[in-house]
């Protein structure tokens, strides 16, 4: 795994493939690495993940970790972008 943008390209490919557990295992290794895109959560392919319990556990963790940093920031807290459909 490299990190980063990578983690997320290798996730669309092991989806491609038919392999959804690699895929959520992919990125929630890329978010303990400390990888924050949102990228994934709109891309269309993990449309059969959305409600998952792993996947959603995933998201959850992406919005807190995203604005904790924020609230450190004195920033306003976001709302998760929606998937593509």
């Amino acid at each position: 795994m490299q990190g980063g943008n990578i983690d997320d390209l290798e996730s669309v490919l092991l989806m491609m493939e038919g392999r959804p557990e690699d895929a959520v295992a992919m990125l929630e290794q890329a978010f303990e690495n400390g990888h924050r895109s949102m990228g994934f959560i709109m891309n269309p392919v993990f449309e059969p993940l959305r409600d998952t319990p792993r996947y959603v556990a995933l998201q959850e963790m992406l919005a807190s970790a995203i604005n904790s940093e924020r609230s450190k920031l004195g920033l306003e807290p976001i709302e998760m972008p929606k998937p593509y459909r």
